[in-house]
């Protein structure tokens, strides 16, 4: 645990560990999670949900109390707005929503579902990608992970056009075509949109060499291999994406 541990942090570590196949079984990670949810078995966010319940997931636990209410009840309250929104931010807890249902192996009812659709194909753009204005590699994975989970996959082939468009001989993947620089989060967006849409990746070396190369001599990732501090969430992306690329 760390000396401030905060949910994220806590996943992140998990989830790194599990994939090195470390042996995990820390009570005090336990506790720890657990205690992310309240008696009444809500959370204080999407946010302290996801981190909770799938790293008790890794540790094979459970949670104290049934959380499947309070995130089926907070995904049919959460409103979707596509005139006032910050893409990324909404994609993303949209995307927690639907890999915690996933997890549980639930589906949305028939109007949550239909609603989340039609929010996410007005985020859809002309060359195939999404977002608000522009399409972006980042709120396409976001997209394109949700549209998967509702098993609504007529657009994956539009989806691949654009991430072959984001492939780029020098950093392996650019988050939007032809711009730089590129970061972490790009590299694992377009490797995780190629394992989704079976695309075959052009760049895959590039997109090695600029992990490894975004490694501190602390072990941990920096966001890019122009250098930075090492975080546990761009380790996370690191070798969550190297691990993508082995299967």
């Amino acid at each position: 645990m760390l000396n401030e541990p905060n949910g994220s942090d806590t996943y992140y570590s998990l989830y790194i560990l599990n994939i090195l196949k470390e042996k995990l079984d820390d009570e005090r990670s336990i506790k720890y999670l657990k205690n992310m949810q309240k008696m009444d078995g809500t959370y204080s966010s999407i946010y302290s949900a996801y981190y909770s319940i799938n790293g008790l997931h890794i540790l094979n636990k459970k949670p104290n109390y049934n959380p499947v209410p309070y995130i089926t009840n907070s995904l049919k309250s959460y409103r979707l707005d596509i005139q006032n929104i910050n893409a990324i931010t909404v994609l993303r807890q949209l995307y927690y929503f639907m890999d915690l249902l996933n997890l549980f192996d639930i589906t949305p009812d028939h109007t949550t579902k239909e609603s989340i659709i039609d929010f996410i194909m007005g985020l859809k753009r002309d060359d195939g990608g999404f977002g608000n204005k522009k399409s972006t590699l980042t709120n396409t994975f976001y997209a394109a992970s949700i549209l998967e989970y509702l098993r609504y996959t007529a657009e994956l082939a539009e989806i691949e056009d654009f991430v072959s468009r984001c492939e780029d001989r020098i950093y392996g993947f650019v988050n939007i075509p032809y711009t730089y620089p590129s970061f972490i989060e790009h590299i694992h967006a377009g490797i995780a949109l190629s394992n989704l849409t079976n695309h075959k990746i052009k760049y895959k070396e590039k997109c090695i060499d600029f992990i490894v190369k975004s490694q501190n001599s602390n072990g941990g990732f920096a966001r890019s291999p122009s250098g930075g501090i090492s975080t546990l969430e761009n380790t996370f992306l690191a070798i969550k994406s190297l691990y993508m690329l082995s299967l």
